[in-house]
């Protein structure tokens, strides 16, 4: 159990610094755009990285007996903060800057991975299954 939670801590870490390290890298570009401003490949990006980054702090997060209720008001408050901050840090790197689509994409990553995580529980407790 010590090491199941060192090991979450340490992939959950790993990965919220490998998110800033990218989002603070100078102008990267997509090679090709569509004709939506919002249906961009980096939109899809970004909905995929901060769903991942849902799922591991909630797995980081319940390795320390904590209610799933109470994680994910955390990670509906980490939404509403979080790409806003990621996007705001971006007008200091060169090349690159704040786009509201950006943190439209990150929030509905986050924001899917707790419905689906609503739905999931529920459906267990429904089955009998929790």
């Amino acid at each position: 159990m010590k090491n199941r939670k060192k090991l979450y801590t340490a992939i959950f870490f790993f990965y919220a610094l490998l998110v800033f390290a990218v989002s603070s890298y100078p102008s990267l570009e997509i090679p090709f755009r569509l004709p939506s401003r919002f249906l961009q490949p980096d939109k899809l990006a970004h909905f995929i990285e901060y769903f991942i980054f849902a799922a591991l702090y909630y797995l980081f997060r319940r390795q320390f007996q904590i209610r799933q209720k109470d994680i994910l008001i955390e990670l509906f408050l980490w939404a509403m903060i979080i790409p806003i901050f990621d996007e705001m840090h971006q007008l200091f790197i060169p090349g690159r800057s704040f786009e509201w689509y950006d943190v439209i994409a990150d929030m509905l990553g986050f924001f899917t991975f707790i419905i689906l995580n609503i739905i999931i529980y529920k459906t267990r407790r429904k089955d009998g299954n929790h």
